[in-house]
């Protein structure tokens, strides 16, 4: 399955402006938190419904599926 990477795109010229793992990779925030080394098997974490931007904040929601994988 896909691993579920979110980008942000310039409107104008298609510029890449960032990148964000849905399943952190190591270094990344979060990645720590994944138990006995879960994130480097789990993948499926895609973004399938509407995305919400939250202007006062600067944030976006993102709603995921469930990561899937096995040991």
């Amino acid at each position: 399955m896909p691993p579920g990477y979110v980008q942000a795109l310039d409107v104008c010229t298609g510029k890449r402006l960032w990148t964000s793992h849905t399943v952190p990779k190591p270094g990344e925030l979060g990645h720590e938190t994944w138990l006995d080394g879960s994130a480097e098997y789990s993948r499926n974490t895609n973004v399938w419904s509407g995305m919400t931007y939250d202007p006062e904040l600067d944030y976006v929601y993102l709603p995921v599926t469930g990561a899937t994988g096995e040991a």
